[in-house]
């Protein structure tokens, strides 16, 4: 005879993912004003969102090159620094 009490945490696992999608979803509605996910299908909202940056893989970006050269200390500098010259 099965164990109740491991039935029960396994329905409950199986729904958190719901859950939490649905609180997501009322949440971005209720902040944003507008509805795009509630309308969609799951499938079509699980790909769009899988294109989200937060969701793609790390990567090394090439730090821009900068007119003064003497001014940036490290990587990070670079790209301040090259924004601040766009803006010039």
């Amino acid at each position: 005879m099965p164990d109740p009490a491991s039935h029960e945490a396994g329905r409950i696992q199986r729904r958190r993912p719901v859950r939490a999608m649905l609180l997501y979803t009322a949440m971005t509605v209720a902040l944003s004003g507008t509805v795009h996910a509630v309308d969609k299908d799951w499938e079509s909202c699980f790909a769009e969102r899988l294109q989200w940056w937060s969701l793609q893989p790390v990567s090394k970006p090439q730090p821009p090159s900068v007119k003064e050269i003497r001014w940036p200390r490290n990587e990070v500098d670079q790209f301040i620094l090259a924004s601040l010259e766009e803006k010039v």
